[in-house]
């Protein structure tokens, strides 16, 4: 995603990542990686799987949740979602500025 991030937000979209990470591991990664878009931290894997049905795993006894994505229209409806049960079948940047440009086109384009 923060390869995209300008194309993004030359669309008005925005990133925001979500991690079970607690804040210090969170942190760690962001500045690890460089990322200029928000990231959350402290998810509870379990809770979130019960709320929004994504898949959760374990690593070293952690519970930690797979990737999941959403695309919220401006309304704030989830308008894409892609649930991932390991590795494969993330949203990656390309997609994600392909569904913010289908968000501005007017209804039946």
């Amino acid at each position: 995603m923060q390869q995209h991030r300008a194309a993004l937000e030359a669309l008005d979209a925005h990133i925001v990542a979500i991690s079970s990470d607690a804040a210090e591991d969170a942190r760690g990664t962001v500045e690890a990686l460089g990322l200029g878009f928000r990231v959350l931290s402290g998810l509870d894997a379990e809770d979130s799987a019960a709320q929004v049905g994504c898949y959760t795993g374990t690593h070293n006894d952690n519970a930690h949740v797979q990737p999941t994505s959403f695309v919220l229209d401006r309304a704030g409806r989830i308008v894409h979602a892609l649930y991932s049960s390991g590795k494969l079948g993330r949203l990656t940047g390309n997609d994600a500025v392909t569904l913010a440009k289908d968000l501005q086109q007017p209804a039946g384009v």
